[in-house]
């Protein structure tokens, strides 16, 4: 059994019952990457978020520009479910980024906090389903963690099976040479704020912002 298939059949589920008291809009004012969004007054009229869970950050875009197309893929039937209930007028479909069940594009897809969960069988798989959902010109923000070398670790919650790859996973897309950088945000998980010397470095996350222009990385 994949990675993929654990959390598809259980584990985005009981992530999902953890941490639900937490993902409500105007629970999550301080959220770096809607700041970000803000700060560069993008206007997309079409929205991707992959691993959006219940949908709340979306939510959170909507209600600022109501008249967008909002999609969101997410493994867990549960939190699916219940952001069907609570924000019925966004589109969230049950899936994984290897596998997205979208065929448009997009002029905003975010990604957050998600890639390091992926199975290392399938990052390439991902990456290349993200990038093919990215309209020419849109925009991609990627947010995860940020060790200085990539790290492995056991994720706790199941005794064997899981583990979380933490690493630049902007990076993936730079070397593309396909992504101009707009903005990179590198802070501390626990408080949003910047890093400084004491933050220990399973703590470092980062948040980027890139506009995908094909060929935007190569020298003429």
């Amino acid at each position: 059994m994949t990675q993929e298939d654990i959390f598809l059949k259980s584990e985005a589920d009981a992530w999902y019952k953890r941490n639900a008291h937490a993902l409500a809009p105007v629970k999550r004012t301080g959220d770096i990457p809607l700041m970000l969004l803000r700060r560069h007054k993008l206007a997309p009229k079409s929205v991707l978020e992959v691993g959006a869970s219940n949908g709340w950050r979306l939510e959170a875009l909507r209600m600022r520009r109501p008249r967008v197309s909002y999609v969101g893929v997410e493994p867990s039937r549960a939190a699916v479910r219940a952001g069907k209930k609570a924000f019925p007028k966004l589109m969230l479909l049950r899936g994984v980024a290897s596998a997205l069940p979208v065929k448009s594009v997009f002029d905003l897809v975010l990604v957050i906090f998600v890639l390091h969960w992926v199975s290392r069988e399938e990052l390439l798989a991902s990456i290349v389903e993200i990038d093919r959902v990215v309209a020419e010109g849109g925009y991609l923000l990627v947010s995860d963690f940020l060790p200085r070398t990539p790290r492995r670790n056991h994720y706790h919650h199941l005794k064997s099976g899981v583990s979380t790859w933490k690493m630049d996973y902007g990076a993936l897309f730079e070397a593309t040479g396909n992504y101009r950088l707009v903005e990179r945000f590198i802070h501390d998980y626990r408080t949003n704020k910047q890093i400084n010397t004491r933050t220990p470095d399973n703590m470092r996350a980062v948040v980027t912002l890139y506009q995908k222009k094909l060929g935007i990385g190569y020298a003429a």
